[in-house]
């Protein structure tokens, strides 16, 4: 049944990315007239795009709160267990915002950008009063990264529900984490060694918030306003010096000073598993660009029904 159902996904999203870059040179106005939106249940998203632009973005910048937001969907959306559901256990919904609507799930170091997410929602109640903490935080997300240079093109779907409840804690795998562990923990999230591999593209513009208090902030790579194919290289490459004060957990060698190296980066790179991606990614940004895009979009959607959701990818193809 999984498989029936992933096919059926990989079908429907290739087709839909086929058909937006095809009219991607016909971008739509940043304030349409609603009767002209393809979706019209996607009109708030325009009001909340700008919004979250100015008060949560710095106006468009790839900063510190577009990593946040960013790295906010893997945790929500890593919450969530094939097994366990197929067992008829809730553990967690997947990409249902419970990281923002119950403050008693681990949040990993960003418990500021679900402040920032929190106080939007307060701020602007009549924008936000019809959408789910699910939606805002994939949208965030997705935004977030828009702004980075080289970022690819992304879609997003709108009408999750509010989640059941807060995900169980263990889900989401750390910077300390195996091979082996990452791999079981992203196949039952219902991903494949590779899709792992291109969700990790994400490193090319992240940055380590909590393993060095002396660096705090420190980028995974040395272009990280860029996404590009920089962190694949690099990582691949001989540590020779600790960016901050040595060994800590989660922590390996790095090849440059001011970068920081995970050591979950470190043995996925190097394992047999995973390093064919990682090399083809290393060698090919468009392919990389194509397979985070598809793989994150995956992602956003894990535990909820597409059929049921609206494709509002025209919100931000006509981001400004």
């Amino acid at each position: 049944m999984h498989l029936i159902k992933a096919i059926i996904f990989q079908f429907i999203i290739l087709t839909k990315i086929a058909s937006y870059a095809s009219a991607a040179s016909t971008p739509f106005s940043s304030t349409p007239s609603i009767s002209t939106l393809i979706n019209q249940q996607c009109w708030p998203w325009y009001a909340i795009r700008d919004l979250l632009r100015a008060d949560v973005f710095d106006g468009g910048s790839c900063a510190k709160n577009a990593r946040a937001a960013l790295r906010l969907t893997f945790h929500d959306a890593v919450g969530y267990s094939q097994a366990q559901e197929d067992l008829g256990k809730y553990v967690g919904g997947g990409a249902d915002g419970s990281i923002l609507q119950f403050p008693q799930e681990l949040s990993y170091g960003l418990r500021a950008i679900i402040t920032t997410l929190s106080s939007f929602v307060a701020n602007y109640p009549l924008a936000t009063s019809t959408i789910s903490f699910g939606d805002l935080v994939a949208f965030a997300g997705t935004l977030g990264l828009s702004y980075c240079s080289r970022a690819p093109e992304m879609m997003f779907y709108a009408g999750r529900p509010a989640a059941k409840g807060p995900a169980a804690d263990g889900l989401v795998s750390g910077p300390e984490d195996s091979a082996d562990d990452m791999i079981a923990r992203f196949s039952d999230a219902g991903f494949s060694a590779d899709e792992l591999v291109a969700l990790l593209a994400s490193h090319s513009v992240a940055a380590a918030s909590t393993l060095d208090a002396a660096i705090l902030g420190a980028p995974l790579d040395t272009t990280p306003e860029k996404f590009d194919t920089r962190f694949f290289n690099e990582t691949l490459s001989k540590g020779k010096l600790w960016p901050g004060t040595p060994n800590h957990y989660g922590e390996v060698m790095s090849p440059a000073r001011g970068q920081v190296r995970l050591q979950s980066d470190f043995v996925l790179a190097r394992d047999a598993r995973t390093a064919p991606a990682w090399r083809r990614y290393a060698n090919d940004a468009d392919l990389m660009r194509r397979d985070f895009a598809e793989t994150f979009l995956k992602m956003t959607l894990v535990g909820q029904n597409v059929s049921e959701l609206v494709d509002c990818t025209e919100v931000l193809r006509s981001s400004i």
